[in-house]
């Protein structure tokens, strides 16, 4: 009987040893960090395409969580900042309505109030347009929500 992955300290015909196990890892791992596929590598090294194939799988997931949790809080960050600065302009649009309003009351003179009346229309539609982008903002889905879902698509 012949050793079934090909070293002289391998079990017969059965799993490999833990020494065998890292070998095989770092074997494959070399060949998978330049860019090889999995035949070109089971070719190279005459290790069994199962085997290749269960450390890529987990090497891909490995990658695919951080390059996520990447996007994730970088996305995590610019909606952060999206949010103030539409907050920050609400907030400066309010107290912008609560001045001209104040003027509309104090005010006798015709020409001024229809001019205030036109700023505070003008000040009404920026307040509704920063509403409607932080609602939009909020309701737009995250990127890990979408690669939750994705990743439960790709599992059934």
């Amino acid at each position: 009987m012949s050793p079934s992955h090909g070293s002289d300290n391998r079990r017969w015909n059965g799993r490999p040893t833990k020494r065998d196990q890292v070998k095989i890892q770092n074997d494959v791992k070399k060949y998978y960090r330049r860019g090889l596929t999995i035949e070109d590598i089971c070719h190279l090294t005459k290790y069994n395409r199962k085997t290749v194939f269960k450390y890529f799988s987990v090497w891909d997931d490995v990658i695919k969580q951080d390059q996520a949790k990447d996007i994730i809080s970088r996305e995590k960050e610019a909606r952060s900042r999206s949010m103030k600065c539409y907050m920050d302009l609400l907030c400066s649009e309010y107290q912008n309505f609560d001045m001209i309003e104040e003027k509309i009351k104090s005010t006798t003179n015709m020409q001024v109030y229809v001019q205030l009346l036109s700023r505070r229309s003008e000040s009404s539609r920026n307040i509704a347009a920063f509403r409607e982008k932080i609602d939009s903002l909020e309701m737009i889905p995250t990127i890990k929500e979408t690669v939750k879902n994705m990743m439960e698509a790709n599992k059934k």
